[in-house]
């Protein structure tokens, strides 16, 4: 008697195959949410850069333009961005730190900075009508979400000591004395940008760090 070669695929074996398969699918599906999130973090990342980089030209201007108060021995700087505050729309004026004693200063409120950022005071956006009309715009024609309009910033800002300079002298610094250390004009700043959620807080998002002068 001869014994056919079924060369055909058994039900287990179909089975088998449809399993490994419906296990691969779903593996590709769960990958979406995921590249959905990360996608949407990089654009939230990306687009609070673009804001971040805004302010700091704005801090800048307005430090190559700082006032000296001969009597209190300030710097004032007068900022002017498309911030807004309870009471501030604008411009936002603020005194620098005249000693490296006294620490991180937050702005806008002018009290002493802490850790946790996001309890404190920040400005809001589209203070400028031309700008809060066209983000607007942007928003109903392309973007729903419009990313600018949920954004806040804040700024910390301390008085530090140069690169170099120490009140010891070592190898290869220069020895200064408080005295001297406070009259070098050299800052501090951090500016950090947030989201606003949906419970009316803030997440921060990045915060950008750098140093300047005033000469």
């Amino acid at each position: 008697m001869k014994v056919r070669n079924n060369s055909g695929f058994t039900f287990i074996e179909i089975l088998v195959t449809i399993i490994i398969l419906s296990i691969g699918f779903l593996g590709i599906v769960l990958l979406f949410p995921i590249s959905f999130s990360a996608n949407k973090a990089l654009v939230e990342q990306t687009e609070a850069s673009l804001v971040a980089e805004s302010f700091k030209n704005s801090v800048d201007f307005a430090m190559n333009n700082a006032t000296l108060n001969e009597q209190s021995g300030k710097y004032t700087v007068k900022l002017t961005h498309d911030i807004k505050t309870d009471s501030d729309n604008l411009v936002y004026i603020f005194e620098l730190p005249s000693s490296v004693k006294d620490g991180w200063i937050h702005h806008p409120g002018r009290k002493a900075s802490i850790s946790d950022v996001e309890k404190l005071e920040a400005f809001g956006l589209n203070a400028d009508p031309v700008i809060k009309n066209r983000s607007e715009r942007i928003a109903d024609e392309y973007d729903p979400v419009n990313l600018y309009a949920q954004f806040m910033i804040s700024l910390d800002v301390r008085k530090v000591r140069p690169e170099g300079t120490v009140k010891k002298a070592g190898p290869g610094s220069v020895a200064v004395d408080e005295d001297e250390e406070d009259s070098l004009n050299f800052y501090e700043f951090r500016i950090h940008i947030f989201r606003k959620t949906a419970e009316e807080k803030k997440k921060i998002i990045i915060t950008l760090s750098y140093a300047k002068a005033i000469r």
